[in-house]
């Protein structure tokens, strides 16, 4: 029989909010006794594992896998999820680390990996500009960032964190596997969430994966995004003076960014001075556009790797909860576009 892994069972409970005390009072035990089930001193009776895992809407198969040590995302999170409770971030963190346990699964069926170069010393700015020519991106604006990232392998696991604290944060996953974890919050603008998967693809891309994001890291991350989003040598002319509040508009439509972001690259761009540059964001903050900009008919983008791959696999699988070792709601909460027979509501294309 395979081995309790300890490290799922306290995932599960991070990932339903639960306190140790919470749990054990759930599962009729001490608390003690559950916390020594999971820093693994013991191993948790048949009994009880049916227990935990009626408790943890999970099957008992889930906590006998050997897949669960999945580094930390929010290692590399963005400044703004300091303002998170405790609590909430490592619910988060468990709800991505668990659905990350289907990608790994995915990407290992369907021998599947994340089309990724080395930065090679590259400046932040310079591996924006490889990264365009490896993925074959014509000049100019990026249509749809979501469809580039996962044409590319990059998952996007986009959902609603049930908080506005917290943009996204990247998961470097086993096999080189890049997963962005996008917070679907509707506080959140479309063209603010293609800014936070171009900023955390280039924590993943620039090799941010060892050490706390300092202000540097995070400046890097800005610059990659910035060159990825805007390439200097397509904007730089767009962004001439005027930049009245029409050009902005029209300029946002067309690049799918913040009038805020146009009007800082133009500034680090040297294509406007600093007292205009200090005049136009007072203008801007004066319309209530620091908080909150006109969407300029920017659409929203949608995830659509992880359905078609699961759409596929669920397909050839007779036994996809016993494979993915998920129940039944779990799968549905988190696919809710493919029906049991394994049938999409959305049309699987070519992979």
């Amino acid at each position: 029989m395979a081995a309790y892994n300890a490290s799922l069972l306290r995932l599960a409970r991070e990932q339903e909010g639960l306190t140790q005390k919470g749990l054990a009072e759930k599962l009729n035990v001490q608390q003690a006794v559950l916390s020594k089930y999971e820093n693994g001193s013991i191993v948790p009776p048949e009994n009880m594992q049916q227990k935990i895992a009626a408790a943890l809407d999970y099957p008992v198969a889930f906590f006998l896998q050997n897949d669960g040590e999945i580094p930390s995302g929010l290692v590399f999170h963005r400044k703004r999820s300091s303002l998170l409770l405790s609590s909430v971030r490592v619910r988060i963190e468990a709800e991505v680390r668990a659905r990350s346990l289907d990608v790994i699964k995915l990407f290992r069926h369907h021998d599947l990996r994340s089309h990724i170069i080395p930065r090679e010393g590259r400046t932040p700015a310079e591996m924006a500009k490889a990264v365009r020519a490896h993925w074959q991106v014509s000049p100019g604006p990026i249509d749809d960032l979501t469809a580039l990232l996962e044409a590319n392998g990059i998952v996007v696991l986009q959902f609603d964190f049930q908080t506005d604290k917290l943009d996204g944060f990247f998961m470097p996953l086993p096999g080189g596997i890049i997963s962005i974890a996008l917070n679907d919050n509707p506080a959140f603008s479309p063209d603010r969430r293609r800014h936070t998967l171009a900023h955390e693809c280039g924590h993943a891309l620039l090799e941010h994966c060892d050490d706390f994001p300092d202000d540097e890291r995070e400046k890097e991350a800005e610059a990659f995004a910035a060159e990825l989003l805007t390439p200097a040598d397509c904007i730089a002319a767009e962004l001439q003076p005027p930049l009245t509040l029409a050009r902005l508009r029209e300029l946002k439509s067309r690049w799918k960014v913040s009038m805020g972001s146009l009007l800082y690259r133009a500034h680090s761009l040297g294509t406007i001075n600093d007292s205009m540059y200090r005049r136009t964001w007072m203008f801007l903050s004066s319309l209530g556009y620091r908080k909150r900009e006109p969407d300029c008919g920017i659409p929203d983008e949608h995830p659509a790797l992880l359905t078609r791959e699961m759409s596929r696999f669920v397909a050839s699988n007779p036994n996809v909860l016993e494979t993915l070792c998920l129940s039944a709601s779990r799968f549905h909460a988190r696919y809710p576009e493919i029906n049991w027979e394994g049938q999409s509501s959305m049309t699987p294309t070519a992979s």
